[in-house]
């Protein structure tokens, strides 16, 4: 079932100071069924379905990312595992367009820093179209956000901690919703 340009089985690594780009005309354009993790570089990535996709978990030090995605533009999947299907940004530049989700985790996305320009365009026959979206937890302690959505800005159906950052959102919904805690205390 290999649905990506760039497709493992298994755990995959991207390091390097150079440039990728992949254009994804079928599905997805990175796909790891384990664990995805990038430590530098640039990418371009245009894919019908999703733009990056780690079922364990996305990890991301320090990249320079611009994607236009027809489903979402970065997720982790794992919905069986608890310790799994998380999402954790260190740093980078982030620009995503997705006719679903930015940024999509099944359970934690954390963001540490980073420069984020995040658009949805999804209507309401889409699955989901909100900027940041995690199934248990949203934590932010850096970064500058613009975030513009056609459903939930920033949305967690557990809670939200935001203690740093620039962050303006437009939705045609909730700015910031979470099922459970919203927490600020900074930013």
């Amino acid at each position: 079932d290999i649905n990506a340009a760039i497709f493992s089985k298994d755990d995959l690594y991207f390091d390097g100071t150079g440039s990728l780009i992949v254009k994804a005309n079928y599905e997805d354009a990175i796909v790891s069924k384990d664990d995805l993790v990038f430590y530098n570089g640039t990418y371009e990535i245009t894919s019908k379905d999703d733009g990056i996709r780690g079922k364990d978990s996305v990890v991301i030090y320090d990249w320079n990312f611009t994607i236009n995605a027809g489903g979402d533009a970065i997720k982790s999947t794992n919905d069986k595992d608890t310790d799994k299907g998380y999402v954790v940004i260190e740093t980078g530049t982030f620009n995503l367009t997705s006719v679903n989700d930015g940024m999509q985790a099944e359970t934690t996305l954390l963001i540490k820093g980073g420069n984020f320009n995040i658009k949805t365009t999804g209507n309401s026959s889409s699955e989901s179209s909100k900027g940041l979206k995690a199934g248990t937890l949203i934590e932010i302690t850096g970064g500058t956000f613009t975030i513009n959505t056609t459903d939930d800005g920033i949305h967690s159906n557990g809670n939200i901690t935001i203690s740093a950052g620039n962050i303006t959102i437009t939705s045609s919904d909730d700015a910031v919703h979470a099922d459970g805690l919203v927490q600020i205390d900074g930013g």
